[in-house]
């Protein structure tokens, strides 16, 4: 997904790319791209748990930006704020924004979208005029599970 978002920066006025990830190998394969379409004077990749950093630099994104958010738990709680935390402030904000995240059964699906519910109304985020959609792929060995 990250290759597809950078190959999609060529002839765009984006300044900048930030990549956070744990994985380093996922980290060199974005900036050899980037290498590759010679926009790697814009690309930007941190080893590092993305939560801080992206929290950092939502604040300062605005409606000409784009922000990529692909966590593990995007409801992880154990730093503080969550990654849906962080969606719901772009998504207050009018940054464009993607939540890509993943879910194992389809109980698990159901309780995120609970959880979305409740971050909609602590956020007051009408989810209608805030242009949100949600797109779903589910996996037969998923579908089938429940």
């Amino acid at each position: 997904m990250r290759i597809e978002l950078l190959s999609a920066g060529q002839g765009v006025t984006s300044e900048a790319f930030y990549f956070f990830d744990i994985d380093k190998e996922a980290l060199n394969q974005v900036y050899a791209y980037g290498d590759q379409l010679r926009i790697n004077d814009k690309v930007f990749t941190q080893n590092e748990n993305s939560l801080n950093s992206t929290e950092t630099i939502v604040d300062n994104l605005t409606c000409n930006d784009f922000i990529f958010i692909d966590p593990y738990y995007p409801f992880d709680e154990s730093h503080g704020a969550t990654y849906v935390d962080i969606f719901m402030k772009a998504v207050k904000k009018n940054v464009p924004a993607m939540l890509w995240y993943g879910y194992r059964t389809i109980q698990e699906k159901q309780n995120m979208q609970q959880k979305f519910e409740e971050y909609f109304n602590t956020y007051e985020i009408n989810k209608n005029e805030s242009h949100i959609f949600g797109i779903e792929i589910i996996l037969s060995l998923i579908q089938n599970k429940d």
